[in-house]
């Protein structure tokens, strides 16, 4: 639908959709269940119902497009700072357009504020502007740490290769692989050509003072894109809202090319036919096998857990590790042991230091009566020393992740 409103062309609409359904990017994005993940299709249906409204210039269709660009707010953290930021470049382009009924916009915008309020208070709050809100109807806690200093300038220039890592791949196996990339490496010359093109049409709906629905998406792309130089640990899941507009550049150079040189049709057709059956192929059998095993999408910890719980007596003693079980592991923990959820402190205030008998920080003086749970990667050897000088039995766990240090009379 937001190919067809561009464009008005059935032709370009259906590749807009065959480059979104068999790129990898939107298959590896919607197979599970990463948070962030939900600003992509929310900012896209907010974008979506704005090319609209621009067209119908109906009341129904702001306030929609209000609505869902609110709700973005909800989706991920950095949606607060890119949505502002594209609806201003938006506002001061159809300014100049003057494509647009400030009565609608003035009442759209009241829309969008009445949505945002939750989100406005949360950050009142952790701003410090603003004490705690702790009624029977809604809470809005101070956090223990607030993540608003992993956007700075100083992440400039360590950023300036985001690009190329939106099309290719990055540190995470779940969001991109290095022999497909994103989009298909062959495909990057089109989204290059399309990002120019629609750059270009930016520029010039600019300079003539007329109104390019183009123009939308390229505001999309930029939002994001100019966020991401900023914010530390710049990834392809915290920029994720960029991917349909890329999607889109990559089909304006396609059909393009479909127009200019049809000789090259079925080359182009059979090439991403071929790539997708391949990264097909890929994911579903190549890589949870031999590449990445997981259970649960996770590496292996909750059956390494399992294995602790059931051979030692960790329900008797104190366990202690280093690793914070992965930072995510937490919950696994629980699994694992059979934790009821409702019997432990929030885990806000234990998850970095006890939940149950396990202990997340090593104590100072090494504990007689503790089992020792170390992932041998990151493994201290003076502590390794330490542990068997004071008669610690050590042993690997069945994956070979972790070392248990015991003593016989903690076995089961």
């Amino acid at each position: 639908q937001l190919g067809k409103r561009i464009t008005q062309k059935t032709r370009f609409t259906l590749i807009f959709a065959f480059v979104v359904v068999l790129s990898p990017y939107f298959i590896m994005a919607s197979r599970w269940g990463l948070d962030c993940n939900l600003f992509l299709p929310v900012f896209s249906l907010g974008t979506w119902m704005m090319v609209k409204a621009l067209q119908t210039q109906r009341f129904k269709d702001y306030a929609l497009t209000a609505f869902f660009l609110g709700l973005s707010f909800y989706s991920y953290a950095l949606s607060w700072v890119i949505v502002p930021l594209f609806l201003a470049m938006v506002l001061f382009y159809l300014l100049r357009c003057h494509s647009f009924q400030w009565k609608k916009v003035i009442a759209s915008a009241f829309i969008l504020l009445i949505v945002s309020i939750p989100i406005l208070l949360f950050l009142a709050v952790n701003f410090g502007w603003i004490d705690e809100i702790l009624l029977d109807w809604i809470s809005i806690n101070r956090l223990y740490s607030f993540r608003s200093g992993e956007i700075s300038w100083t992440h400039f220039g360590q950023n300036l290769n985001n690009l190329k890592m939106l099309f290719s791949y990055d540190f995470l196996p779940y969001n991109a692989f290095q022999s497909f990339g994103t989009l298909y490496y062959f495909a990057i010359p089109f989204t290059l050509y399309g990002l120019v093109k629609t750059a270009v049409q930016t520029v010039v709906s600019w300079k003539s003072r007329k109104l390019c629905y183009a123009a939308i998406l390229f505001l999309m792309f930029a939002s994001v894109f100019l966020i991401g130089l900023l914010i530390a640990g710049a990834n392809i899941n915290k920029l994720n809202g960029i991917y349909l507009s890329l999607a889109y550049f990559t089909a304006v150079g396609v059909n393009d090319c479909w127009t200019i040189w049809p000789s090259l049709r079925k080359g182009i057709v059979l090439a991403y036919l071929f790539s997708f059956a391949s990264f097909f192929f890929y994911y579903l059998a190549v890589y949870p096998d031999e590449v990445y095993p997981q259970y649960l999408f996770n590496d292996t910890l909750l059956s390494d857990l399992q294995e602790l719980s059931e051979g030692w007596k960790t329900k008797e003693y104190p366990v202690y590790t280093n690793v914070n079980l992965e930072g995510y592991g937490n919950i696994f923990l629980l699994m694992a042991e059979k934790i009821d959820p409702r019997t432990i402190e929030p885990l806000a205030s234990t998850i970095n230091t006890q939940i149950g008998t396990y202990h997340f920080l090593l104590p100072e003086t090494i504990d007689p009566q503790g089992i020792y749970y170390l992932k041998i990667a990151t493994l201290d050897q003076e502590l390794d020393r330490q542990l068997k000088e004071a008669g610690y039995q050590a042993q690997d766990s069945s994956t070979g992740l972790y070392r248990i240090y015991f003593f016989e009379n903690q076995r089961h």
